[in-house]
């Protein structure tokens, strides 16, 4: 299901992409199917880069903080799904920041 970010008014007039740029969200952590270990490749529309900087080891918490950046920011529903992990997000969503900003 679409989630947008609320329209910020700001007082010195600057407008962040976060302020307009539509973002989807599961409605339920349950969702979030795997993979919880090995290596998966993020697809050409997630992240605009080649294969290999597209491939993630999972086990690599910098590398999977990426991915799964880039999935919250950029990806379909059906992609965040497919890609992140409920357990292994969990522990690192504090540390990211919203599409709202």
């Amino acid at each position: 299901m679409p989630r947008f970010a609320p329209v910020t008014v700001r007082p010195d007039g600057r407008v962040f992409i976060g302020d307009h740029k539509p973002y989807v969200a599961p409605d339920s952590l349950d969702e979030l199917r795997d993979p919880s270990e090995g290596i998966f490749t993020l697809p050409h529309s997630v992240r605009w880069l080649n294969e290999k900087a597209r491939t993630t080891d999972v086990s690599d918490e910098v590398w999977r903080w990426c991915a799964y950046r880039d999935l919250l920011a950029e990806g379909t529903y059906e992609r965040q799904c497919e890609f992140i992990n409920r357990d292994l997000l969990i522990p690192d969503f504090p540390t990211f920041r919203s599409p709202a900003g």
